[in-house]
């Protein structure tokens, strides 16, 4: 077993904690970024075409 590593397992533990971490972050804020855009496409393609007339 480890002796006298704990240091290392514990350090390598908590690095790899904050980068899942961040990983996750980075999830979060892309999907609600992509789910804002969604929203906007969303509008913008329920709008009614008001055809060639008003395009001079």
């Amino acid at each position: 077993m480890i002796e006298g590593g704990w240091a290392y397992v514990y350090a390598a533990y908590a690095v790899t904690g904050l980068a899942l971490a961040g990983a996750a972050l980075v999830v979060a804020l892309r999907a609600r970024h992509w789910a804002k855009q969604a929203r906007k496409l969303d509008t913008t393609a329920n709008r009614p075409n008001p055809g060639p007339a008003s395009n001079p």
